[in-house]
């Protein structure tokens, strides 16, 4: 259960920060459009394939991110004792799963 979506993700913070952030290391970020795109769940059958390789291994990375954000909120809240996964998601836990996975990307 994640509690926030690739689409939440490109419209904040956006495919621009998170392609600086999340792109191969000592590499030139991976395209903003790209990265939207590919948040997006759009076609990208316009952009050359190691283009495409690059930004999915971003998108792997921005997962990542968001899975050990999600652990995080789960931990705390088990211990407060609420029941998992939590059913409906509220806007807060959504904006703190977005601000800690932006922390664990920017690190």
């Amino acid at each position: 259960m994640t509690y926030v979506t690739h689409l939440e993700l490109a419209e904040n913070p956006g495919a621009l920060e998170l392609s600086e952030v999340a792109s191969d290391e000592h590499a030139q970020p991976v395209a903003a459009g790209l990265l939207d795109a590919l948040l997006r769940g759009q076609d990208v059958g316009a952009w050359p394939a190691d283009d495409v390789a690059a930004a999915q291994r971003a998108v792997a990375r921005i997962d990542a991110a968001v899975a050990d954000a999600d652990a995080v909120i789960d931990g705390y809240l088990a211990k407060r004792g609420y029941a998992l996964p939590l059913q409906p998601v509220h806007r807060l836990v959504t904006a703190w799963c977005r601000a800690i996975a932006r922390y664990h990307l920017h690190k």
